[in-house]
């Protein structure tokens, strides 16, 4: 009697954290596209590690003067990966502000890899410029911050080379 108690409870249990509706895998999630972040989305496939520095500007020229011009708004990063979209969330803050720049860069453990931009989406106004100081230089991204952002829009994708 005492097992089938025992195997009785076990079953429950693991049905029970089996059927969670929690997510399960970091990265993933169960919301409905309506309940998704505005911004904006830009694809990654890097055979090695990658940070992705975002920056806010108030002109086109002070976003191509240089790969870390303008404010830093922050820094997205990660390993070799395949076609991935990386999410920018938009920021009321952003309105204060003309474009966001984006560059892909390789981690600190991955030398010799550059990125290279193809723009996804002519309907946003976003350029392909290349920033750089010294001898390096990064492919970036240009968004015109002129309207605020609704829904998930897909501007540009980043492909490592050696």
């Amino acid at each position: 009697m005492l097992v089938v108690v025992i195997f009785s409870v076990a079953g429950i249990v693991l049905f029970t954290l089996g059927n969670n509706k929690e997510n399960d895998v970091k990265g993933t999630s169960n919301k409905k596209a309506g309940d998704e972040k505005a911004g904006f989305v830009f694809e990654v496939s890097s055979s090695t590690t990658w940070e992705m520095p975002e920056y806010l500007c108030n002109t086109e020229s002070e976003c191509k003067s240089g790969p870390t011009s303008g404010k830093r708004w922050g820094t997205i990063g990660g390993g070799g990966t395949s076609m991935k979209n990386v999410l920018v969330p938009y920021e009321d803050a952003w309105k204060a502000y003309k474009y966001l720049k984006v560059y892909m860069k390789p981690g600190l453990s991955s030398s010799g890899v550059v990125f290279k931009v193809n723009l996804l989406n002519d309907g946003t106004g976003a350029q392909k410029v290349t920033v750089g100081e010294d001898n390096l230089n990064y492919e970036a991204v240009l968004v015109p911050l002129e309207n605020s952002v609704s829904g998930q829009i897909k501007i540009a994708s980043f492909t490592s080379e050696r």
